[in-house]
């Protein structure tokens, strides 16, 4: 990773060489810790060296330093955690202002205090990546620009406490705005928890067979539930929020799955505590709002390698499995 780092010192210090010409260097790195949390200590040392050139070599002084992360560790045992559900959906974000920076922004003169005191604000407001793009479109031209769901974070006004996932444009996903919390009196295995799950494994039956790989991949079953979750409240159109954590077979698939219910089936603020084991949901409608696999599909979903919707939620039939698995023994 040292040698990344140094490349991009060099670059900076080619940049700055030139005079006045401004400069926007972009480092996406994800080889240590995409699949594991366990490498990124590897990071510290060579992110640290390098800070500490930039800002010992005055680097810092005309220029903004991002570190973020396009999305927190979403496959591998830790997913299944009681934390996963927090930090799969909060990536890190910082951000650093130079001491000189001042802003015209449209003739209302902004220094550098006003614009990390907007940061500061807004560190407790619900944001996104389409405001990252906001706030750096925002230095670039001096001016705030409107934007589809983007807000600057230096702006004059900070975002709104009202701000919704939808306005973030963040999708149901990964939005946060819901808390989810364990039903106080739910077996795994009650009706309810199976209920859940099936809906689930139906719905990724039927993505898959509605597709182009309908014959190439077959059909899962309901393996056992991990876990149920369920938001603290229903909204204002009687609707609840479920997370379901279940495993499938015949693959050992484990899946995470977002189902909203048209009524409550308790665990929240907002309505009667009817989670117990023997809870009926027949009647209730639903809609899975997404699935999300959990642990690696490599193998599983070899026959569509390149279909990030697809091949998640595939397991290759027979045939084909029987085959590629026979290519990597013969390879190793």
């Amino acid at each position: 990773m040292q040698v990344y780092y140094e490349y991009i010192l060099d670059q900076i210090a080619a940049f700055r060489e030139r005079g006045n010409q401004r400069f926007f260097i972009f480092n996406h790195e994800s080889t240590l810790t995409h699949d594991t949390f366990n490498s990124g200590g590897l990071l510290d040392a060579p992110l640290h060296r390098t800070l500490e050139a930039v800002f010992s070599g005055g680097h810092h002084s005309n220029t903004v330093i991002v570190l973020f992360s396009d999305h927190a560790l979403r496959i591998g045992s830790s997913t299944e955690t009681a934390s996963a559900v927090h930090e799969s959906r909060l990536p890190l974000f910082y951000i650093y202002l130079p001491e000189g920076l001042v802003l015209d922004d449209g003739g209302r003169r902004r220094g550098v205090e006003q614009l990390r005191a907007a940061l500061a604000t807004n560190a407790h407001r619900l944001t996104s990546h389409f405001d990252l793009h906001a706030t750096l479109m925002h230095l670039i031209t001096g001016e705030e620009q409107q934007q589809p769901y983007g807000k600057s974070l230096i702006g004059a006004e900070p975002v709104s406490l009202q701000r919704s996932c939808a306005d973030a444009g963040i999708p149901p996903k990964y939005c946060y705005c819901s808390p989810m919390q364990l039903p106080p009196a739910l077996s795994l295995t009650s009706p309810l928890a199976i209920s859940l799950a099936n809906r689930a494994v139906e719905h990724i039956n039927s993505v898959v067979s509605r597709s182009y790989a309908a014959k190439l991949c077959r059909p899962l079953s309901l393996l056992q539930v991990s876990r149920v979750m369920v938001s603290t409240s229903v909204d204002s159109q009687g609707k609840q929020l479920v997370m379901v954590l279940f495993c499938t077979l015949p693959n050992d698939g484990r899946f995470e799955a977002l189902i909203q219910l048209e009524g409550s089936v308790g665990g929240g603020s907002d309505g009667d505590d009817n989670s117990g084991d023997n809870a009926d949901i027949s009647s209730l409608s639903s809609k899975v709002l997404y699935t999300n696999r959990l642990n690696s599909y490599d193998r599983d979903g070899a026959c569509v390698p390149r279909d990030r919707i697809i091949s998640p939620l595939c397991l290759c039939n027979q045939s084909y499995y029987a085959y590629y698995h026979g290519k990597r023994q013969i390879k190793h």
